[in-house]
Parts: C-alpha cells; sequence; structure tokens
C-alpha cells in the first residue's frame, strides 16, 4: 500500500491539527523552520522528503498554520455550534406550530404555546424555512427535459427534512407513491435543548 501511495503523489504536505506541534511554540518552530529542523514538526505535518517545509515558502507555512489553528478553534466548537443549530431549527419553527407570528404572542401570553416536534410532518429544517418552495413549475411535465433536473434539485433540497414531512411532501405536493425513507446521516448525535 505505500508504494501505491507513492506513485500517486510523490509532492503534498498533510496537516495533524491533533499534534504535539499544534502549539504555540509548534508553530513558532515551524514558521521559523530551515530544512535542519524539520525533523521536529513531523508531528505536525505528514510529507515526504521533497517536500519537506524547508523548502515551503514562509507565506504558505503561515497559510498552513492559520489552517491548522482555524480547524481546531472549529474541532473546539463543535457541540456549541450544533446546539446553536438545533436551537434555531426549533426557535424559527414556533410561528408555523402556533398559527404565525400574532397567534404564538397570544399563546405566550395564554400560555398555551406548541412547542415543535422535530419528527412532525410540519417541522422544516433551516433549508425548508429559507426555501418554502415544494410544488414544481405548472409548465414543466414528465418527459420535459427539464424535468429531471427539477425532481434532482426538489429532491437533493428535500433530503434535509425528517420523515414524515418527507412523506407529506412526496404523496399531497408531488402526487407521487412514497416508497421508502433512509436515514444516512451517519454518526448524528441529537443535543437535548432543555
Amino acid at each position: 500500500m505505500g508504494a501505491a501511495k507513492e506513485e500517486l503523489c510523490s509532492n503534498y504536505v498533510m496537516v495533524k491539527p491533533k499534534g504535539a506541534a499544534a502549539s504555540f511554540s509548534g508553530f513558532l518552530r515551524f514558521l521559523i523552520i530551515s530544512s535542519a529542523g524539520w525533523l521536529k514538526t513531523r508531528d505536525l505535518l505528514d510529507s515526504p522528503t521533497e517536500a519537506a517545509p524547508g523548502r515551503l515558502c514562509f507565506r504558505t507555512r503561515c497559510l498552513i498554520v492559520v489552517s491548522v489553528i482555524v480547524k481546531n478553534v472549529l474541532i473546539y466548537l463543535k457541540v456549541p455550534l450544533a446546539w446553536l443549530g438545533s436551537s434555531l431549527e426549533i426557535f424559527l419553527n414556533y410561528p408555523s406550530f402556533n398559527g404565525g407570528y400574532v397567534r404564538l404572542i397570544l399563546n405566550f401570553l395564554t400560555g398555551n404555546v406548541v412547542r415543535p416536534e422535530p419528527t412532525s410532518e410540519n417541522f422544516r429544517s433551516l433549508l425548508a424555512i429559507l426555501d418554502k418552495r415544494v410544488n414544481f413549475d405548472p409548465d414543466i411535465k414528465n418527459g420535459d427535459s427539464r424535468y429531471t433536473p427539477l425532481l434532482s434539485i426538489m429532491a437533493a433540497k428535500l433530503s434535509y427534512e425528517n420523515e414524515a414531512y418527507i412523506q407529506k411532501v412526496i404523496t399531497d405536493n408531488w402526487k407521487m407513491e412514497f416508497l421508502e425513507f433512509k436515514n444516512f446521516q451517519c454518526g448524528k448525535k441529537t443535543l437535548p435543548l432543555s
């Protein structure tokens, strides 16, 4: 396998953001590195000898350091950002579950606010909230050259929704038969919103 890897590409630099050199001193050492100091940064980068950081210009090394820092910040903020996204999605669904903004305010004042249920057929993702279109253009029928691309775009947009919403759109709006729902969201974890 190593020989096949070398045949495919002989000049690359692979960044390891979780390496021991992903510290302030490691970044400084990497920025000021010469070809003699290359061995000290092997835990930050993986590269064949031809593409050693001694041959990388200072600007490229700065770009690598910035990308490692940004990637580490995003890894650190993964859970708070996921919670923020889920909370925003729930918040934006409150008006539709309560009959609009005016009814939401009235329900809030009377204590009858309906909490959005993420598995409901009326619960929409952020994408569906921003782009409310679910019906096809009435001028485009099956057999038209624009039909398949339009169906593909609508199906791709619909793929971010829950099963009940997808089934409702396919049967009620598209007038098609709903065959099966498959959940391909690998590793998605639901976050508690309470």
